[in-house]
């Protein structure tokens, strides 16, 4: 009894720790983990056109339910990157549990190879944008579509302003064409 009490502990040490790293990486990083609705999901899913060959990047994809819900739409296998242990690991074992072939990376999203991407999807706080503006510029392909869900990026061009829309339980939308 003494060993299963002993382990116990111990695994709730490691569950505590990684809960402290993952809150500490966001606080740190690209910001906390908060989950994109359903409804912003789908609007963003309306905001773009793709093919089964189109390259879908999330970056701070938090569990990969926009990943998993392009991959359901339209068959896109999506790149999403996570550096916050906790949330990457309940991401890969979700998505795992229901099938989805999606890509999730535990990764800074400043080492992520964007000159692949064809739609990239932000829900970034703004001293991050700032700086994942300029990568942006130095590595997407010219006709990159990026998306940006609550916050401008201050180093691109905007294309389209989609406001927020209260009633339906929408958040804006700020989308760049590189």
């Amino acid at each position: 009894m003494d060993i299963l009490i002993n382990i116990a502990v111990v695994l709730l040490s490691i569950f505590i720790l990684l809960l402290g790293i993952t809150f500490l990486m966001g606080v740190l990083s690209a910001g906390p983990f908060i989950p994109t609705t359903g409804r912003a999901i789908e609007k963003f899913a309306s905001l773009i056109t793709l093919n089964k060959k189109s390259r879908v990047f999330d970056l701070g994809c938090g569990d990969g339910r926009l990943l998993r819900y392009i991959e359901r739409k339209y068959g896109v296998i999506g790149e999403g990157y996570e550096i916050a242990p906790l949330v990457y690991l309940w991401a890969k074992i979700y998505s795992k549990l229901v099938g989805s072939k999606v890509k999730i990376y535990c990764r800074d999203l400043f080492k992520a190879d964007l000159s692949k991407a064809d739609v990239i999807f932000l829900y970034l706080v703004p001293f991050v944008l700032k700086k994942l503006g300029k990568k942006m510029n130095a590595e997407c392909r010219k006709g990159t579509i990026i998306i940006s869900e609550g916050f401008t990026l201050p180093n691109l061009k905007l294309k389209k302003h989609i406001p927020l829309n209260k009633k339906k339980g929408l958040p804006s939308f700020y989308i760049y064409e590189i």
